[in-house]
């Protein structure tokens, strides 16, 4: 009986995890990608600007968002940093969503 309840006591935090929801997540993405990897770029000490930059940024976005969508999906939603991924996509603007992408991936 005590091996069950300490089993209870160490999954609970489990079951409670804030989750993220995929599919707002993936809307994000395609419609906040290319500032995101901007974002992310800079933050890095990288500048990537101009009409070119966007243009390979969005033709290689798939290679970024695709499996981050479907780790989404595979694990129900459940990151070790879904608070603040879901902090990020309450965010209105694509520049504000992909700042506060870029400080989560410090």
């Amino acid at each position: 009986m005590r091996k069950l309840i300490v089993l209870a006591l160490c999954l609970a935090p489990l079951a409670c995890t804030e989750k993220v929801d995929c599919d707002k997540l993936a809307k994000k993405l395609d419609e906040c990608g290319v500032a995101m990897v901007k974002a992310i770029a800079a933050e890095q000490g990288q500048k990537l600007d101009g009409a070119m930059a966007d243009s390979m940024i969005a033709a290689m976005l798939p290679a970024v968002k695709d499996p981050l969508n479907q780790e989404c999906k595979d694990n129900g939603g459940k990151f070790s940093d879904a608070k603040q991924v879901n902090e990020c996509l309450g965010k209105s603007s694509c520049d504000e969503f992909a700042a506060c992408m870029a400080q989560n991936t410090k």
